[in-house]
């Protein structure tokens, strides 16, 4: 949502776990010699969008809970103008934005980025559109817990999310009440 608003103008932007940049695909283990996390996967108008591509060096680091993929998004490890060649243009949204985050992310550091898009919409004297809510222990995927298998059902995912089961909730509870409250308050027009 993040990349599409920023190229649709008077869209109303939503993110829930942001990013101020465009990462690399991730792709899982196997035989398949297409290395996708080196590859864009996103595209504008059939063209590839330019990408931060996954540092050659990194390894992956397991918790208890599975791969964390956070140590591949330490955007620190690029140099300042390959970080420029891929920050989302959010500015140019026309739309207000909400984004929505929790500080305990181990996909990626969606709070510091989130941080980061209203910097730049500040830069650009719009920090007034965007409103940025960062959740104290919620994870990657806090929103979107109540769908997602309970710890010990031998069904968890291979990617530690982070997040603490309270805090996830918490985030998932007042984030869902917020987005309806925005959706409604910025309604799509139609025909």
């Amino acid at each position: 949502m993040r990349v599409l608003a920023a190229h649709l103008g008077d869209a109303v932007g939503l993110a829930v776990a942001p990013s101020h940049v465009v990462w690399f695909g991730l792709k899982a283990p196997g035989p398949d010699p297409d290395r996708r996390a080196f590859r864009s996967s996103w595209s504008l108008y059939g063209a590839p969008l330019p990408i931060l591509a996954c540092p050659p060096d990194m390894s992956p680091v397991f918790s208890d809970r599975g791969l964390r993929t956070d140590v591949f998004c330490d955007v620190s490890r690029y140099a300042p103008a390959e970080v420029g060649a891929v920050l989302i243009p959010v500015e140019q949204s026309a739309g207000p934005i909400l984004l929505l985050s929790g500080d305990d992310d181990h996909q990626w550091p969606a709070a510091p980025m989130a941080e980061e898009l209203v910097r730049r919409m500040e830069d650009y004297r719009r920090g007034d559109d965007v409103t940025n809510v960062i959740y104290p222990g919620a994870g990657h995927t806090s929103l979107v817990q109540d769908f997602m298998s309970p710890p010990g059902a031998g069904t968890e995912p291979l990617f530690d999310l982070g997040g603490s089961l309270q805090g996830d909730q918490v985030a998932s509870t007042d984030a869902w009440r917020r987005t309806v409250a925005f959706l409604q308050g910025h309604r799509f027009p139609t025909d």
